[in-house]
């Protein structure tokens, strides 16, 4: 038998395909073939980046592992990388606290330092089912597509809330110097 790798041209595409042949005398007989997924990385926004790179890499290792099957330990790489971005936003706007933050049960911090409602209930939630992922029974009739849109809705509260405070901060120290002339 021989095999041969191909790479799709497509820019967007690039998919490996491995084709087999069989090889009678001096024929070769097409057998079958396979593709090798090609995984493409989640692109965040750079105040996501900014504030947990970790996170980026968390929920990438676990698309990665979703694409290539492995759903179940995909569910608790979300659940994980959830954590990490909700503890490290609260870190980033309570830097004072980041030894407590650190230590506290995701519950905890969730409770104590998200102050915006919606983004609150929203991370409770995406808790709740990244739990599902990680537990023997599911409490939910939910899956890890709602757990993906939960995340990427708290993702999204998050980074509107750092742009919100970047343009109230730049806007503010322009309008100081402003009323000085």
């Amino acid at each position: 038998m021989t095999s041969f790798v191909f790479k799709c041209k497509d820019v967007d595409c690039r998919q490996i395909i491995i084709c087999r042949y069989l090889h009678i005398l001096l024929d070769y007989y097409y057998k079958d073939f396979f593709l090798i997924p090609s995984f493409q990385k989640k692109n965040f926004d750079e105040f996501i980046k900014t504030i947990s790179n970790d996170f980026v890499e968390l929920y990438n290792q676990s698309a990665k592992a979703e694409e290539y099957g492995c759903k179940d330990i995909a569910g608790a790489g979300y659940r994980k990388a959830l954590e990490f971005i909700i503890k490290d936003f609260a870190i980033d706007c309570n830097n004072n606290d980041k030894e407590e933050i650190t230590k506290m049960s995701l519950s905890t911090v969730i409770e104590k330092y998200i102050h915006n409602s919606k983004l609150k209930e929203i991370t409770k939630r995406a808790v709740w089912l990244g739990n599902d992922e990680t537990h023997y029974e599911r409490k939910w009739d939910k899956n890890i597509e709602d757990l993906k849109k939960l995340i990427d809705i708290a993702v999204h509260y998050i980074t509107m809330e750092k742009e919100v405070a970047s343009y109230i901060a730049e806007m503010f120290t322009n309008t100081k110097s402003e009323t000085k002339t």
